[in-house]
């Protein structure tokens, strides 16, 4: 059985959460300790154990009864594409994988091999796997190109978000949307903009800052 708090510990180990006296510069230039699961090496015990965390979560949370028709798990590019196919595979046969492609440096499409699959299955539920909640604005363009494809279709199709780490306290650009998401870890990190930050934040305590890029 997958513990949460154990894998959660694991992470920070394993350096894929900033240890305490580094943090990063965004993309968005905000400053905050980064999460990075692409650090996960493939074929290690720690991504075998994400895997096992998330099959897990959506198994319990998102059973048969309630999603006749089988769900899709939309992987998030990049973060997650290479882990839906083997959750879905330890998840159980109502688990399909499926995954987008980035077209911006934060914006993700439906693959046209993920149209395909959801138009032939026709799923009760298309579940979004994200690694990461920040602001949830890449997930929502990732919702917003399947939310277009099942409305074309006129399918009865729910749409979620799943974040394996959920870093702030609301995902506001999920929230715009009406687009219902959950955690599996939910630990909010504090998060500046670069004055704040050397007012107050990481760079007033004299944390290193990685810059982007």
């Amino acid at each position: 059985m997958a513990n949460v708090e154990v894998f959660r510990n694991n992470l920070l180990r394993a350096g894929v959460v900033d240890p305490e006296g580094v943090h990063h510069e965004f993309v968005s230039l905000v400053h905050g300790q980064k999460i990075d699961f692409d650090a996960i090496p493939e074929g290690s015990d720690l991504l075998a154990e994400w895997e096992d965390v998330v099959a897990e979560t959506v198994d319990n949370q998102f059973p048969t009864k309630k999603y006749p028709r089988g769900i899709v798990l939309l992987g998030i590019a990049n973060g997650t594409n290479r882990l839906v196919a083997p959750v879905a595979n330890k998840a159980g046969e109502r688990f399909t994988p499926a995954h987008t492609k980035k077209v911006g440096s934060k914006i993700v499409e439906l693959t046209d091999e993920a149209k395909r699959t959801i138009r032939e299955l026709n799923p009760s539920l298309i579940l979004g796997c994200e690694d990461v909640g920040t602001t949830g604005f890449t997930s929502a363009t990732a919702v917003m190109s399947a939310r277009s494809l099942v409305q074309s279709l006129r399918m009865d199709t729910e749409i979620r978000i799943i974040n394996t780490w959920q870093r702030s306290e609301l995902l506001p650009e999920l929230r715009a949307l009406q687009v219902p998401y959950s955690s599996i870890i939910f630990e909010p990190m504090p998060a500046y903009e670069p004055e704040t930050c050397r007012e107050s934040g990481f760079c007033a305590d004299g944390w290193e800052l990685v810059l982007h890029g």
